[in-house]
């Protein structure tokens, strides 16, 4: 395989670019970035009126539920909200069956059962990615890793490495899928909806505030006043809390007219309002980095964003100067994280 202009392209799945355009595809949807104040839904939005129907549910169960291990829990939550048995239901609820069970089989280190649903993943990619996939995952024996000789570190990434290209695989089937079933929107329900709508406020938080919005929760409901405003520049929802209400009793009971100033502030700001030139590249960068971007050089990275549309006129120096103030910018909770116990 030759690649003239796309060097990245040997060193991550090479529909990284097109994958990354379908996401921010998805950001837009969402109206990122939000000139009214934060990311939400206009009342003319399908997914809106599906929100209403149900009720306008509450975030409670995110902040709440704040072990790393149960967001694995609460993607099968998430994928359990597509109605009904049409295609794309199928689809969704299939992929994520296939990601339980080789999460699963990783743990319990029964490769052959890994391999097997790997191999037919990858079995209807388009070739180029076919490539790729087949060469970093070595299913044959014959030119499998001899992990026996490698010292412990080579052994640790060596794994990171090969885990990092599963969630990447996994991430190609779930986006090209869903662009193949455009019409899945219509099968969605609201526990489906707020998981999107929550994950993309807590990447707002992670640009932001550079802490995720369990973190800043955790924070505020021990006692500190500002990661409470944090919290309620991007989700206004926090007025569900029972503990929030009786904090905003207690300053109006004291006369508090510095906590509703800074109140009032919180809910008519707009958090991105400083990062809008560069959001969607922050979001880029936070949410494919642990899938494989962590592999590319700055050029390489420079020339990935601009094939994904991502114009940039920055020079490397600048480029790099950027990357390194997205890389402090981790997620409290990642899967990677979680299952490398850091």
């Amino acid at each position: 395989m030759r690649y003239k202009t796309s060097s990245w392209k040997r060193k991550v799945d090479p529909a990284f670019d097109v994958i990354i355009k379908l996401a921010l595809e998805l950001l837009d949807a969402v109206k990122l970035p939000g000139n009214e104040g934060y990311i939400h839904l206009t009342k003319e939005d399908p997914l809106c009126k599906i929100i209403q129907a149900e009720g306008f549910p509450d975030f409670k169960n995110f902040y709440e539920n704040i072990d790393p291990a149960n967001d694995i829990n609460n993607w099968e939550k998430m994928l359990s909200g597509v109605k009904g048995g049409k295609k794309p239901s199928i689809f969704i609820k299939k992929l994520y069956q296939d990601f339980s069970a080789v999460l699963t089989g990783i743990t319990l280190g029964q490769m052959e059962v890994v391999d097997n649903i790997l191999q037919k993943l990858i079995s209807s990619l388009a070739p180029e990615s076919k490539e790729y996939y087949m060469t970093v995952f070595t299913f044959s024996p014959a030119v499998k890793p001899d992990t026996r000789t490698m010292s412990q570190q080579e052994q640790i990434e060596l794994f990171i490495y090969q885990l990092s290209n599963v969630f990447s695989l996994f991430m190609h089937k779930a986006f090209i899928g869903i662009q193949n079933h455009r019409d899945i929107v219509k099968e969605l329900n609201a526990e489906f909806i707020k998981m999107v709508l929550f994950q993309t406020w807590n990447v707002i938080s992670l640009i932001v505030n550079e802490k995720s919005l369990r973190t800043l929760y955790v924070e505020a409901k021990a006692g500190d006043t500002k990661p409470l405003f944090k919290i309620m520049r991007i989700d206004k929802t926090l007025f569900d809390h029972d503990w929030v209400r009786e904090r905003i009793r207690e300053a109006m009971y004291s006369g508090d007219r510095i906590f509703f100033k800074a109140l009032s502030k919180a809910m008519s700001d707009d958090p991105l309002k400083n990062r809008k030139i560069r959001t969607r590249e922050f979001i880029v960068l936070i949410v494919f980095w642990e899938v494989g971007l962590y592999r590319l050089s700055i050029s390489e990275l420079l020339k990935l964003f601009n094939d994904c549309g991502l114009a940039l006129r920055d020079d490397e120096v600048t480029f790099r100067k950027f990357v390194d103030r997205a890389k402090k910018v981790k997620p409290q909770v990642s899967i990677l994280s979680y299952l490398f116990h850091k």
